[in-house]
């Protein structure tokens, strides 16, 4: 109603809190249960949607007044987090009508007096995000233009957020933090071959290793791909062919977009 809707223009007029959620530094999420907050806010910016925006003001008043528990927070930003993902940041989809999805949400919360209540209004969000959700066959065609280049880096920073969230999937402790990831390239790009910047000609890998491996013979690399901490790149040393080349850079690629699409949708279910 028109409470909530003159809540939210105050919202929006609320500097520190727009700065927050739109610029998220670390030392606003000092709280171990608070990194997950973080790092959610920071996907939504590298994948540069803005839609949320308004919910997620909201969402965070909500919080500061007690009204939901921060354990629902990281659970409704974790499926934010995997939608724009697989609708903006991989489909590029068009949003008609999620904008007001939000607003919608973003009002009622402002007008919830408790928990319970709140729940509900989170529950709503998600059934109409979920129907809204990507087909399968869609995200692995644009999951499989993805590249990256020396020459073309637009995507650089999707990919490195695609290798960190497959690592935080294959970690079973919260102890690892990856070392700067740097992306190698399996076959090297002074092959020139037209899927060099492919994502599944791609590993993460720290930046010493990296200059170790260089354009060095593929079977050199194994080895030190191996002393790698990404557990990614470990894997791959293990399941290798014998070869590598433009047949197994599409195979591996088409690999990883299944896996991203089945851990983020399926299993979840």
């Amino acid at each position: 109603g028109e409470i909530g809707e003159n809540f939210l223009g105050e919202l929006v007029n609320d500097a520190g809190l727009y700065i927050k959620i739109s610029s998220p530094i670390t030392e606003d999420f000092k709280q171990q249960e608070e990194k997950d907050l973080y790092r959610s806010l920071l996907a939504l910016k590298i994948f540069n949607v803005s839609q949320q925006k308004p919910f997620i003001l909201s969402l965070f008043k909500t919080l500061e007044e007690k009204k939901v528990k921060l354990s629902q927070v990281r659970e409704i930003l974790a499926f934010i987090e995997k939608f724009h993902f697989s609708f903006n940041a991989i489909c590029s989809m068009r949003p008609s009508g999620i904008d007001k999805s939000y607003y919608t949400a973003a009002i009622q919360l402002l007008e919830t007096t408790n928990k319970r209540d709140c729940q509900v209004v989170l529950d709503e969000l998600q059934k109409r995000l979920q129907t809204r959700i990507p087909a399968k066959s869609i995200f692995i065609n644009k999951f499989s233009e993805l590249r990256y280049i020396s020459k073309y880096t637009k995507n650089k920073k999707l990919i490195q957020y695609i290798f960190s969230y497959i690592e935080s999937t294959k970690q079973t402790t919260n102890e690892f933090k990856p070392d700067r990831m740097t992306l190698e390239h399996i076959l090297p790009q002074s092959s020139n071959t037209e899927c060099v910047g492919l994502i599944g000609n791609l590993l993460p890998l720290g930046e010493e290793l990296n200059k170790q491996a260089a354009d060095k013979d593929f079977n050199i690399k194994i080895e030190i791909y191996k002393k790698s901490n990404f557990t990614l790149t470990k894997e791959f040393t293990k399941n290798r062919p014998q070869q590598w080349g433009e047949k197994e850079i599409i195979i591996r690629t088409k690999e990883l977009a299944e896996y991203c699409y089945d851990s983020m949708w399926v299993r979840n279910q």
